[in-house]
């Protein structure tokens, strides 16, 4: 299957993981836009550069017309209607929190573990850039990391069928070495 046929296979799948396929820092997604052999991967670099650089301005525009409680609220919103879309991962997950542990490391997590006696679940990406699709590394602010505090609380609290408080403890975006994350149960 060529690649532009599976992108339009991919229909339904959340445009942020379709667009993930293309993150920056992916050796080969890089590697095939370079090439010149390859016009049409070319073009989707250069339209994924641009929507980073327009989602950076918008971020810098919301930062200048909205007072910080309303930014916090839309990009929480924006991660918890992001996480919808793995809405049938996190179900299979559901009072399983383990298990969601156990596959996140495989997957994605330099650490994912659970305190039972705190209630408190830290979860540290294994990524040394942000995996966000929308961001642009150096031009999109770190406030946008509500964004994901609205995805975990979505996803751990569909797991745990609990409430949960999501604390983001270092960020890439605001100058760390990896995301890290504490969610409380509550």
């Amino acid at each position: 299957m060529k690649r532009k046929e599976f992108l339009k296979s991919c229909t339904g799948m959340c445009s942020c993981a379709a667009f993930g396929l293309l993150a920056p820092g992916d050796a080969k997604a890089q590697s095939a836009a370079a090439a010149p052999e390859n016009p049409e991967a070319a073009a989707l670099g250069r339209k994924l550069d641009a929507v980073q650089t327009r989602f950076a301005e918008l971020m810098g525009i919301l930062n200048r017309e909205l007072d910080a409680p309303a930014r916090e609220r839309i990009l929480r919103s924006l991660g918890g209607s992001c996480a919808e879309h793995y809405k049938d991962m996190f179900l299979k997950y559901k009072n399983n929190l383990r298990g969601f542990l156990d596959y996140a490391r495989k997957e994605w997590a330099e650490e994912a573990s659970f305190d039972e006696k705190t209630g408190v679940v830290r979860v540290v990406d294994r990524s040394p850039k942000c995996v966000c699709p929308l961001v642009k590394q150096g031009a999109t602010p770190g406030e946008f990391c509500q964004c994901t505090i609205g995805w975990q609380t979505a996803a751990y609290s569909t797991i745990t069928g609990k409430p949960v408080e999501v604390e983001l403890v270092d960020s890439i975006l605001r100058g760390g070495r990896r995301c890290s994350f504490r969610i409380r149960i509550v």
